[in-house]
């Protein structure tokens, strides 16, 4: 699972001629606004529905057209869902809804003992104690890419996403009245980017990309040995998965010092990555074990009230047999004092008589 968004403005190169002598500067478009798409894919070929995060308060009919199958009702038939946010980005709401919505109920095995395996980076959305305990609720399994190595080791940024946003071009490009630089309306987002979905996220480029990436077939040692090839040779650098053992291997033929030192800097920062990773996955470890004991039903709450209330029954009984013998002690005290006085009352006169005597 991860994150693209699309900019509300074309980019690209275009050339300006002018008979003016010097450099002529093209300020950038002042609309900044992104819309996000949440992608999910698997090692098996398959692509889940998107979910659409846009700039607003709350999503309007007037952003989709009127056309056969890609209308929003269309759309939502298919799985897709729309949502708004402030800035057109994901959030901890946004990444729940997405996970009940859309994860879960698409990927619900036959067998509901059956575990489910999420692989996504470190954002803050996908990391909420909520979003995990909602994983360990369903049994899925949440496994964390290591920071800055999504390029290399997310199957969607390695192999799907750059054909997205080729295609995605495309379709904008047909619509000539669009240039480079020009603003484009959500309309225009609505409609082009299912079309262009359909023709990146096809088969073979999604299982590519668990292929380059080594997930799926599991190949631990193709990381290292891409990312350890001259700049010639290989296609895309990969992190790897496993603790870097191969890179004791001698090294693979390299041509220039420059390409030598990139590649000592790149292990380096991984090693340091997969120690920061290793930390983190202790701790959530020991989350997951404190989210491992029994959840409270509404049946095992009452139960637990009504064995309180017994208790506290039990205690109130007590306290009111204890402070009914104190008052009865407290009596019988106050009785002996009154005989005591009433006999020194009764001595007194006898008393007088023998000293006048």
């Amino acid at each position: 699972m991860d994150e693209t968004a699309v900019k509300m403005v074309l980019e690209g190169s275009e050339w300006v001629l002018t008979f003016l002598k010097g450099e002529i500067t093209i300020p950038d478009h002042p609309n900044k606004e992104l819309s996000t798409f949440i992608e999910c894919i698997s090692a098996m070929g398959r692509s889940l529905p998107f979910l659409a995060i846009f700039k607003g308060q709350k999503v309007l009919d007037h952003w989709f057209i009127q056309e056969q199958g890609i209308t929003r009702e269309d759309l939502e038939a298919q799985g897709h869902r729309f949502y708004a946010s402030p800035k057109g980005w994901s959030s901890d709401e946004l990444a729940i809804k997405w996970l009940r919505e859309i994860f879960i109920p698409y990927t619900k095995p036959s067998n509901p003992n059956d575990w489910r395996l999420l692989i996504c980076d470190g954002h803050g959305s996908h990391a909420t104690p909520e979003f995990r305990y909602i994983c360990f609720e369903n049994r899925i399994q949440v496994l964390y890419l290591t920071a800055h190595s999504s390029h290399l080791l997310q199957p969607l940024d390695v192999s799907v996403f750059s054909p997205l946003k080729h295609f995605w071009k495309q379709h904008i490009s047909v619509l000539s009245i669009y240039l480079s630089s020009t603003p484009v309306c959500k309309r225009i987002i609505t409609s082009t980017y299912p079309k262009a979905r359909i023709q990146a996220f096809t088969t073979s480029n999604i299982t590519h990309g668990f292929q380059k990436t080594g997930i799926y077939p599991f190949q631990p040692d193709i990381v290292p040995h891409t990312l350890l090839q001259p700049q010639s040779q290989q296609s895309e650098p990969i992190l790897p998965t496993q603790p870097l053992t191969a890179l004791r291997q001698p090294l693979a033929p390299i041509t220039d010092n420059r390409q030598l030192r990139s590649a000592t800097s790149q292990v380096s920062a991984l090693q340091a990555d997969l120690s920061f990773t290793r930390a983190t996955n202790e701790k959530l470890s020991i989350e997951n074990s404190i989210l491992r004991k029994p959840k409270i039903t509404k049946k095992r709450k009452r139960n637990l009230n009504q064995e309180m209330k017994s208790k506290a029954q039990v205690y109130d009984n007590a306290a009111a047999h204890h402070e009914q013998e104190a008052a009865t002690i407290r009596h019988k005290a106050a009785q002996i004092r009154k005989n005591a006085r009433d006999q020194n009352t009764l001595d007194e006169p006898s008393d007088r008589a023998v000293n006048s005597a």
